[in-house]
């Protein structure tokens, strides 16, 4: 999570306040939200573009995977994704602490100071720091259910998103492209480089312990990087029609269950025209799952 420190301060918080729980959570973003009758001058919290990407990782924490035990079809239309998208509806039609209409570019509305707190992607620390400079900003971890008991996972992550080499390409042109690979991949400095400005723990063992990594604003809330999930690389079905039942319901009146029901039956089916199968089934903490 991402917060506006000036708005925070000039909400009376300070960073004992930092929420913890997702009850916790929805009273700082009551707190943060500035309404001028029944118009927003401030939203405590912005999800307009970013919630399908909270709900591919929140439903870890109650312990079920975003896959069934095949690996094959997808598990968002169950009990624990309905009330996690219930929970994030409710701060916008009950508590009222921000709007499908208030700033539809959630990254983008944070940046320009109107939204206190987003969900991002560690990338956000790059953007904001090169596009938004003027807003100070902090990071805390993604709240839990229950801040005494450690979650089955906190959220899920990507693998690294190494270059390839184009096969079709001469044969000069693929040993020119091995070469620089052989470069980057071996030079430390540039994947320092890499690892602060888009908030990444490395893949290389080399820079496993480096203290500018482990103190990173972002990597260095997040805990343990055993307590996140690593799905496989998903198909961009799956982010795709999250992304469009998120829009029914906040733009089109859909209900969460039926967008819910429709994106499965969407993203099950591409997914069976494609060798995918995922690898949740290694992770770390496999053994505590429920669901």
């Amino acid at each position: 999570m991402f917060y506006n420190k000036a708005m925070w301060e000039a909400a009376g918080l300070t960073e004992d306040d930092i929420p913890t729980t997702w009850d916790d959570f929805r009273e700082i973003a009551k707190k943060l939200t500035v309404r001028d009758g029944n118009s927003f001058q401030q939203a405590g919290f912005n999800f307009n573009d970013s919630l399908y990407l909270m709900l591919l990782g929140k439903h870890y924490q109650s312990g079920y995977n975003l896959f069934n035990a095949s690996g094959t079809s997808v598990q968002v239309d169950n009990e624990v994704m309905k009330s996690d998208f219930q929970y994030f509806k409710d701060l916008y039609d009950v508590d009222q602490v921000g709007s499908p209409d208030f700033g539809p570019n959630a990254q983008e509305a944070f940046g320009q100071g109107l939204s206190a707190m987003h969900y991002s992607w560690g990338h956000l620390y790059g953007t904001m720091a090169n596009d938004y400079p003027e807003i100070e900003f902090g990071t805390f971890q993604f709240p839990v259910n229950d801040a005494d008991q450690t979650p089955y996972a906190y959220d899920r992550y990507n693998g690294e998103s190494t270059p390839g080499i184009n096969k079709n390409a001469s044969d000069g042109a693929r040993e020119v492209a091995q070469d620089f690979l052989k470069f980057f991949l071996t030079s430390n400095d540039l994947l320092v480089d890499l690892c602060l400005n888009y908030s990444l723990f490395p893949s290389s063992v080399a820079l496993a312990d480096n203290a500018e990594i482990k103190e990173h604003p972002v990597t260095s809330v997040l805990g343990s990087i055993d307590r996140y999930v690593w799905p496989g690389p998903m198909p961009a079905t799956v982010e795709d029609n999250m992304n469009i039942a998120v829009s029914d319901v906040l733009y089109n009146g859909v209900a969460i269950s039926e967008a819910l029901t429709t994106a499965k039956a969407t993203i099950d089916a591409d997914i069976a025209k494609s060798d995918f199968m995922s690898v949740e089934n290694l992770y770390a903490h496999a053994d505590e799952l429920v669901g």
